[in-house]
């Protein structure tokens, strides 16, 4: 599992059920124990983005003089309170995604600061050093890279993305001076860890006049997620499939949206939805709207009126359009949002107008409701997914033991991470710890009907197993008696995933041979301490409605 998951942040949550077409319910909510407030200011926050390791937090303030400029600040939150701003506002920020280079000593930004003429405002993308305050590109990548004149055009909203082809960067070229302003199209090009360009690699993913910012490739190269300012109280957004066929050149760019069975819209067109994000393993599609539709982006004083929420769509839900989306229900006014590149944590700035704007962490509770008959067997197959890769399979069939069934049959699995995103960095040098998770209490058996098997299955990164043997990478139970090293079912050298076998809900550790993790009695073999990632899950299973028998 990926270490740079490590990021969320959220206000009150109320859980909401959410009925899935294999009959189990799935609830999603944040978890307000887990709330961590980096920082509240009285000035506006906005974009924050996690580097790749998911130990540093970037994002853009408003300066301090309160003029609707911005600077970019960076925090080491392995040494919380210790923010730093890195660019000035003298560099004419825009407010505007930021991305981080694969290697996270860089943060691509949006910047007008080599605009000479002062009536127009045509941004292109400035590279700042994440190491060294005050060192940057502004003219990093232009207009004219692309064959646009510089005072004609913007280069806007990088972003960046590890696909199955190599990292990649998305950026939007916006036309202002043909008449009405228009999309030149989203464009994708080949970059290296240091997030230079590849211009010769440059395509054109999306070939339409419409206007879309804040673009998005879904981690497997596939699904575009792009924003178009609608109205000032409405903004649209679309999946876009098919990109990966454009990004290997068997296909022509994605033109137009209208009937065009590979573009989806995702909200209805009078709602206000901003800022989409995709979960690491692509499952799970993120955004922020507003549920008043009172908000009018030409009218800022209706900011306080407007309730901005997260929402959460399944991506396999995402094929029709407008999905039913699962909406957090969570205090405060959610302007920005940043998954990182997992799907179970988030930073995002709260609004409030009486104490200030905040930059929060958190962590996301993801449960699934099943039904079993009185012996225990449950008749439909049971999935169970973080949006990190992180995937519980139970066949049809199974028998859930070690339990007392309840009456009705009602049983519910929830994952969740048991410790707050500061107390994860704390650990993240102890025997490898890199990521937590528990689904608690232990003591549940898993009893799969004959010829089929239960599965759990991890996903990590080629970071994270720095120096490891990965071929001999496995995933140790322990919990409930020594250790016991369990059966490989496949192993995915190349997607980086592995999955086992399991019989009970336990605690499991992946890593490179035999361990014995923290906290079981023993201490911790010297060559152990080259665990990759200790994965404390605990499988729960929490009656959530339980009834006498008649």
């Amino acid at each position: 599992m990926s270490s740079n998951m490590m990021c969320a942040g959220i206000a009150t949550i109320a859980i909401v059920t959410l009925l899935l077409s294999n009959a189990q319910a799935e609830d999603y909510a944040m978890d307000e124990g887990n709330k961590i407030q980096l920082l509240n200011v009285s000035l506006w926050l906005d974009q924050p983005s996690w580097d790749p390791t998911g130990q540093t937090l970037a994002w853009l303030q408003q300066e301090s003089s309160g003029a609707w400029v911005f600077e970019l600040w960076i925090s080491d939150l392995t040494n919380p309170g210790n923010e730093v701003r890195f660019v000035q506002a003298t560099e004419e920020i825009r407010n505007s995604p930021i991305a981080w280079s694969p290697n996270s000593q860089f943060i691509l930004y949006t910047t007008k600061a080599l605009q000479t003429n002062p009536l127009l405002d045509r941004p292109s993308i400035g590279r700042a050093s994440a190491i060294t305050p005050d060192t940057f590109d502004n003219g990093f990548i232009r207009p004219d890279d692309f064959g646009f004149a510089n005072d004609c055009y913007d280069v806007r909203d990088p972003s960046i993305v590890l696909t199955s082809s190599g990292y990649k960067l998305i950026v939007s070229i916006i036309s202002w001076c043909d008449g009405p302003v228009y999309s030149e199209g989203i464009f994708a090009m080949d970059i290296n860890d240091s997030a230079v360009p590849n211009l010769a690699s440059v395509v054109k993913i999306l070939n339409t006049s419409n206007l879309f910012v804040n673009s998005v490739l879904s981690p497997d190269g596939d699904t575009l997620l792009v924003e178009q300012p609608w109205t000032p109280t409405s903004r649209r957004l679309f999946a876009i499939e098919g990109i990966a066929d454009v990004l290997s050149g068997s296909t022509q760019p994605i033109t137009g949206i209208g009937a065009n069975p590979l573009v989806h819209l995702l909200n209805p067109e009078d709602t206000y939805a901003t800022n989409p994000q995709a979960s690491q393993d692509g499952s799970l599609i993120f955004y922020t709207v507003d549920i008043t539709g009172t908000f009018d982006e030409s009218d800022p004083g209706t900011y306080a009126s407007s309730d901005h929420d997260i929402a959460v769509v399944k991506r396999e839900d995402a094929i029709v359009d407008i999905p039913n989306p699962r909406f957090l229900n969570s205090d405060g006014h959610q302007k920005a949002l940043h998954s990182a590149d997992g799907g179970t944590r988030f930073a995002f700035v709260d609004v409030n107008f009486t104490t200030g704007v905040s930059l929060n962490l958190g962590t996301l509770n993801i449960s699934t409701t099943i039904f079993v008959d009185q012996s225990g067997v449950s008749a439909e197959e049971i999935i169970l997914e973080d949006g990190s890769g992180l995937r519980l399979v139970l066949p049809a069939g199974t028998t859930i033991g070690g339990i007392a069934i309840p009456g009705d049959g009602l049983i519910t699995i929830t994952v969740y991470t048991p410790i707050t995103p500061f107390q994860e960095l704390a650990l993240a040098d102890l025997a490898g710890v890199k990521l937590t998770r528990l689904f608690g209490p232990n003591g549940i058996t898993i009893t799969p009907p004959q010829g089929s098997t239960a599965t759990l299955t991890v996903r990590y990164t080629d970071a994270e197993i720095l120096g490891l043997d990965e071929s001999n990478l496995n995933i140790v139970e322990y919990g409930n008696g020594p250790p016991l090293t369990l059966t490989v079912v496949s192993r995915d050298l190349v997607n980086n995933t592995l999955t086992v076998e399991i019989t009970g809900f336990s605690k499991f550790a992946l890593a490179d041979g035999f361990i014995r993790p923290p906290g079981v009695g023993m201490p911790i073999s010297p060559w152990s301490m080259a665990i990759l990632i200790l994965v404390i899950i605990v499988f729960s299973a929490v009656l959530i409605k339980q009834k006498s028998p008649a």
